[in-house]
């Protein structure tokens, strides 16, 4: 059995940690805690998940990994520095599930460039839509925003009602566009907004590109299709229109759908933020750093429906 420590275990993403690993089959949860004294906790696992702030994560890995632990941080605090840690979206590209193995630090993706990134990615990579102009319009739960007590993230504020917010200035549109400009090996203009919705967890984001030649949605699904053949948490579904939450919450599933008239090229994903999004592919990340199956403890989820 692995010894694995939690760090922020009272947040959702953190709880949802807990959750997984208690039933992981090779995995024993040395601790789960919101104490910072990582020196003498590092010693005590031979992984530690950071489901801390930024601030706190820059505090606490190098901390950790001074004291002989290797270190998931699901913040975003390490996600532009490749020199220190592997960005772990292990579908993105070839070569990531090989540089997490290696990893001692490893950044854990956000939630919103996940869905992004998978949405568009093999779709730049192949050339098929244009480097510019790429839209992405994404709904959100509201444990997206963390556990917090503000009036905006009560009940009574949300109930009934949606807005857009932090536009065009929101913290994932940089990660989205480094993601998205290497699939297409150059630099993507991309607008990035995101929505707040009455529903507790999920992510819908809907992509909007131009096609670079004509093209026809059955062509697309088939090279979206091949780029994720054998992987078992990305499936690409009939259409644009059968994406929906209700299939992708409460597990560590990305669904894709394509749709496509003339040039236009719209491109719907599905996930859970706060597995997917969060601590599914945190784990699906310590699955591979230990040598696991990719899939343990991440295949008989669904214990929070819409």
């Amino acid at each position: 059995m692995h010894r694995v420590g939690i760090f922020g275990a009272s947040g959702y993403a953190g709880m949802e940690l807990r959750a997984l690993l208690d039933a992981h089959p090779a995995v024993e949860v040395a601790f789960a805690t919101t104490d910072r004294d990582a020196g003498a906790r590092g010693r005590d696992c031979e992984v530690a998940l950071l489901a801390t702030p930024a601030e706190a994560s820059v505090e606490l890995a190098p901390a950790l990994l001074a004291a002989g632990a290797r270190v998931v941080d699901l913040s975003n605090a390490f996600r532009f520095q490749p020199e220190r840690a592997a960005y772990g979206m292990p579908e993105l590209a070839a070569g990531v599930r090989a540089a997490v193995r290696a990893a001692r630090l490893v950044a854990n993706p956000g939630c919103y460039p996940t869905a992004a990134s998978l949405a568009l990615a093999p779709l730049l990579a192949a050339g098929v839509i244009a480097r510019d102009d790429l839209i992405v319009d994404a709904m959100s739960g509201v444990t997206g925003a963390g556990r917090r007590s503000e009036d905006a993230y009560s009940f009574v504020e949300l109930h009934a009602n949606a807005r857009a917010y932090r536009v065009l200035r929101h913290q994932h549109q940089p990660e989205i566009a480094q993601n998205l400009g290497a699939a297409a090996s150059s630099a993507v203009d991309v607008t990035f907004t995101p929505h707040l919705v009455p529903i507790a967890r999920g992510i819908l984001a809907t992509c909007y590109a131009r096609a670079t030649r004509d093209v026809t949605a059955d062509a697309l699904a088939e090279l979206l299709r091949a780029a994720y053949a054998g992987e078992r948490f990305v499936r690409v579904v009939a259409s644009a229109d059968d994406v929906q939450l209700a299939d992708v919450v409460g597990t560590n599933d990305c669904a894709i759908g394509v749709a496509c008239a003339g040039r236009r090229v719209v491109v719907v994903s599905a996930i859970d933020n706060l597995l997917k999004g969060a601590a599914g592919q945190a784990v699906q990340n310590l699955n591979l750093m230990l040598g696991c199956d990719e899939r343990a403890g991440l295949t008989a989820l669904r214990r929070w429906h819409p």
